[in-house]
């Protein structure tokens, strides 16, 4: 996993154009999002009681704090504009405050499930 990420490190450097070594990075970012959630939620779907509820917990903050990051990635906020018909200069600062609030909620739900 480390050489992976090496590869998609040198990269990102190596890319003049800032968007397009944006949405390399959120690719490499993605198997490692898709990879620590589920295996929280597949300790949620095996266990009981507590273990379930508190893999369920950092699921979910996890999920929500992923979900907050990428409203930032500016090829979503594109094609978000394109299906609203809004400027996306004007949805780009919207989109901000709905991220910092998905996060902020993604990170108390965290630290209640590491409670």
């Amino acid at each position: 996993m480390t050489i992976l990420y090496a590869i998609i490190a040198i990269t990102i450097v190596s890319i003049p154009e800032f968007t397009l070594a944006e949405e390399v990075a959120t690719y490499g970012i993605l198997i490692p999002l898709l990879f620590i959630p589920l295996s929280y939620l597949y300790m949620a779907i095996k266990s009981s009681g507590v273990i379930r509820r508190k893999s369920f917990e950092i699921f979910l903050g996890i999920f929500l704090y992923a979900i907050g990051l990428l409203f930032l990635v500016q090829f979503i906020i594109n094609g978000l504009a394109s299906v609203l018909g809004a400027d996306p200069t004007d949805l780009f600062y919207v989109m901000h405050i709905i991220a910092v609030g998905i996060r902020v909620a993604g990170g108390v739900v965290l630290c209640i499930g590491f409670k």
